[in-house]
């Protein structure tokens, strides 16, 4: 049962689909984890209680501290965007740092990621799950010329930082780590707190905006380990990383620009349609300039 104490507090089913059950699989058993905003501890005790982990939580809220205590070794109670965690941890280090809905609410994620790299051990790997701004409903919501900040969901009114997956990839590339799996949380915008935004817009742009690579993605969540000996071993170099990182955006770029081809397709349409607002159809004249 979700505690109404805590704002991010929640239930977790390990046999679901949802983003925090595919988190704590991503974790694996028996490890010795770090997690980084561990709120009142709910992903801390099933880690503890299913998966055998030991954990040691940072949380910057008191009381939601003092509660995850039951679960996890300790809880060092701080504010990610000032502290140097070193200085609370020394030279422990971890198989596994847990940052779950957590990079979007600093000032800085950059800054977290560096110091994550040190207290890995070898072999450890980071675990991320990170909204996705491209997704569809927020879309509909700007093409309504609307960013509804809310207590909860996409656009929560803590969210400092925002990212779509190919930006989210090239961050983690930049501070030396491959990503070692990807995978996606996928909802249906009817399901959402976007879904009026959504369902008030005509049937072409919402056609339109559902073509989109990653529309339906709310969330991605990802492992990704330091750039390493081994990756040295197999031929990986950090120039080949970065090559490879702009192959990625390459083929994302023509992904959209196969979206687009697509689009223009139902441009005829929209055009003599009153009921279409200016917006889309300066979008349509803006792609195709592009092109």
């Amino acid at each position: 049962m979700n505690d109404k104490r805590f704002k991010y507090a929640y239930h977790i089913d390990l046999d679901s689909d949802t983003t925090p059950a595919k988190v704590v699989r991503l974790v694996g058993r028996g490890k010795k984890v770090l997690e980084l905003g561990c709120g009142p501890g709910h992903m801390s005790r099933v880690l503890k209680e299913h998966l055998g982990c030991e954990v040691t939580g940072v949380e910057v809220d008191i009381e939601a501290a003092r509660e995850a205590e039951k679960h996890c070794r300790e809880v060092i109670c701080c504010d990610l965007d000032r502290a140097e965690l070193s200085g609370y941890l020394g030279d422990r280090t971890f198989d596994v740092i847990v940052m779950a809905d957590v990079l979007e609410h600093l000032i800085e994620p950059e800054r977290v990621l560096r110091q994550a790299k040190g207290l890995l051990r070898e072999g450890g790997y980071l675990v991320i799950s990170i909204p996705n701004v491209a997704y569809m409903g927020i879309v509909a919501s700007l093409m309504s010329d609307d960013f509804p900040y809310s207590d909860l969901g996409l656009l929560d009114r803590t969210h400092m930082r925002f990212f779509t997956g190919p930006s989210f990839r090239r961050l983690l590339g930049s501070k030396g780590f491959i990503i070692k799996e990807w995978q996606t949380y996928e909802v249906p915008v009817e399901y959402t707190e976007f879904k009026q935004a959504f369902e008030r817009l005509p049937k072409g742009i919402r056609q339109f905006i559902s073509m989109c690579p990653d529309s339906s993605v709310y969330q991605f969540i990802l492992s990704a380990a330091p750039f390493g000996e081994e990756d040295a071993n197999q031929g990986i170099s950090r120039d080949s990383l970065t090559e490879k990182l702009d192959d990625e955006v390459e083929r994302g770029m023509k992904e959209r620009d196969n979206w687009f081809l697509k689009s223009y397709s139902m441009e005829q349409q929209v055009q003599d349609d009153k009921e279409v607002p200016n917006l889309f159809k300066r979008l349509l004249s803006t792609f195709k300039v592009k092109r």
